[in-house]
């Protein structure tokens, strides 16, 4: 289906629904994280669904729904908030000395 939207307006709509499906994940943890953190997760989050959006643009929207393209930028943000959740842990778990 042809929506006639601009893709423009799609990239803005990956970049904020990706940027506040990280944040919802990281919200729903028990301690807040720090402002600085938190800015860096939506950015994050949001940049991989933009860059998402624009890989995938061009051929998902030959082929596919143009919301199909904002659905995966919106599961990418939650998805992409465990991603680096994990990266944190492992760095901090590498840098602490072995109690041996």
């Amino acid at each position: 289906m042809n929506y006639n939207l601009r893709p423009e307006w799609v990239f803005v709509c990956c970049f904020v629904l990706s940027s506040l499906g990280g944040l919802s994940q990281v919200l729903r943890e028990k301690e807040l994280p720090s402002v600085q953190y938190g800015i860096g997760l939506v950015l994050y989050t949001g940049l991989a669904g933009l860059g998402l959006s624009l890989f995938w643009y061009s051929w998902l929207i030959k082929v596919a729904d143009v919301w199909q393209v904002i659905g995966l930028s919106t599961i990418l943000g939650v998805g992409g908030t465990h991603v680096i959740q994990t990266m944190i842990q492992a760095i901090a778990n590498k840098s602490k000395p072995d109690a041996n």
